[in-house]
């Protein structure tokens, strides 16, 4: 979904990001050189420095945002003192990202002008967006013209935050409309040679893991581990885990309930699904064609603590299916009550049932009521909405398409349309991969073409600033 946890910050899902001018605004010209105050300078686009800072935090708000598990970045400090790697900063990773998507950007309107593409939508969905922004500014009380400067550098104003979502809609419009044209040729002997070719990014394991610490009153805790290793059964496993947390609340000053001791025996109890990663120990020992079901492996953390696992089920695909759904959200700021939003909500449904119930009348009302950025959502995952109960109604075995309901969650109140089952799993995530692959060849092409036009200022990432404001960083922290 595109609505934000934090309400500071709102991020587009954008194929790519960018910066650029739209058509009806394009000035032919062959650069040599860049002029002051522009980052980036091709035939028909400009990105001056200030829309370039305003790409560099977006970049690391929709990159980053939304928990504040910065891979360990601290907030506090600034980016240059922090390492993204081994041997790259925070700052130099940021601002080669910035730059590589900003040249992107670039090569998918440069082709897109060339051919001609129209973007209709496109004042319509930079003012909604700019309505988000002034709405999030509303809910953590700044004024929109601070929000901007202190969210995007001090060069953001609403024209250059306009003139850059001009050309990041634009780019990413053209870039979706490649996508669809290729993957509308997909036929099913191109998923199974991409998931006989890709075997090892597609299949998940199921494992059960269990953690104990390493040292118990001072002394390692190897008997305990082994314990536990020398289990040959899901069921002994599980066994043994309800042993453990039974006898740990024994020891509790206040122990659980025995509800509330089972509870967390069921969680600890349930399995685990993880994709390989190449030279992980735990991958490694998982989706090694050697393991057999029952098999057990621990690992030393370095949070002082054994993981010990299980193997539940060898290397698989996951079938079951996706499901593509639509959505209509109506929130608070709208609607004071949630009696309110409720009473709108089944007003929409209505008019909805009255225009013949399908997916076209459906978006049509989404135009006039949604306040999400998106209507439809294609192949959503089983866990894709904010309520368990919002799921299990999408999953149930008697949905059919035009189907609704309404529901309240923390974002507000949902009229969710069911349009039809959507692709297996893990075919789903073959389908990114592939449109992926072919947009980012498609990019290579531009850039032959179109990189020679290409004028970059020498000093486009030295002059980038390498830290959050304080306010943001503070918002963001508060919301963990």
């Amino acid at each position: 979904m595109k609505i934000k946890r934090i309400a500071a910050l709102l991020l587009l899902i954008l194929l790519l990001c960018s910066s650029c001018t739209k058509e009806s605004e394009v000035t032919v010209e062959s650069p040599v050189k860049t002029e002051p105050g522009i980052a980036l300078k091709s035939e028909h686009c400009t990105i001056t420095d200030a829309m370039f800072e305003y790409m560099f935090y977006f970049n690391f708000y929709n990159a980053y945002g939304d928990s504040t598990e910065y891979y360990n970045l601290n907030l506090d400090l600034t980016f240059t003192e922090q390492l993204y790697d081994s041997d790259i900063s925070w700052q130099d990773h940021l601002s080669e990202l910035a730059l590589e998507n900003a040249k992107n950007d670039i090569f998918l309107t440069e082709a897109a002008l060339a051919e001609g593409f129209k973007y209709e939508e496109l004042e319509a969905d930079i003012e909604k967006n700019i309505e988000n922004y002034k709405d999030s500014a509303e809910q953590v009380q700044m004024t929109f013209e601070d929000y901007l400067v202190t969210y995007f550098g001090e060069k953001a104003t609403e024209s250059v935050v306009r003139k850059g979502l001009e050309i990041q809609l634009f780019a990413t419009a053209y870039g979706n409309e490649l996508k669809n044209r290729f993957t509308s040729e997909l036929t099913e002997e191109d998923y199974d040679d991409y998931y006989n070719e890709h075997r090892m990014e597609i299949e998940i394991v199921d494992v059960l893991v269990y953690s104990i610490p390493i040292n118990y009153n001072g002394v390692i805790n190897t008997e305990k581990r082994d314990s536990l290793l020398a289990c040959k059964t899901e069921e002994e496993f599980k066994a043994w885990i309800a042993n453990d947390l039974t006898e740990k609340n024994s020891l509790l000053e206040n122990p659980r309930t025995e509800e509330e001791l089972q509870e967390k025996i069921n969680e600890k109890c349930a399995s685990v699904s993880s994709y390989y990663t190449e030279g992980g120990e735990f991958s490694e020992w998982a989706f090694d064609a050697q393991r057999e079901i029952g098999d057990t492996h621990y690992a030393e953390k370095n949070t002082g603590m054994y993981d010990i696992y299980m193997l539940l089920r060898k290397p698989y695909a996951q079938e079951k299916f996706t499901n593509n759904v639509c959505q209509i959200l109506l929130t608070s700021k709208t609607y004071p009550t949630e009696e309110a939003a409720l009473t709108k909500a089944n007003e929409i449904v209505e008019q909805f049932n009255a225009n013949g119930g399908t997916k076209e009348a459906f978006e049509a009302l989404a135009k006039e009521y949604n306040e999400d950025l998106e209507c439809y959502h294609e192949n959503a995952a089983t866990n894709f909405f904010p309520e368990d109960e919002m799921n299990s109604w999408v999953l149930s075995s008697d949905r059919k398409p035009g189907d609704t309901t309404i529901a309240q969650s923390s974002y507000g109140c949902h009229i969710i349309m069911y349009v039809s089952k959507g692709l297996q799993r893990w075919k789903a995530e073959a389908k990114v991969a592939m449109e992926t692959g072919f947009v980012e060849d498609k990019i290579k092409e531009f850039e032959d073409i179109y990189g020679q036009a290409l004028v970059i200022k020498d000093t486009v990432k030295e002059d980038l600033p390498d830290s959050l404001s304080p306010s943001v960083a503070t918002i963001i922290n508060g919301a963990s």
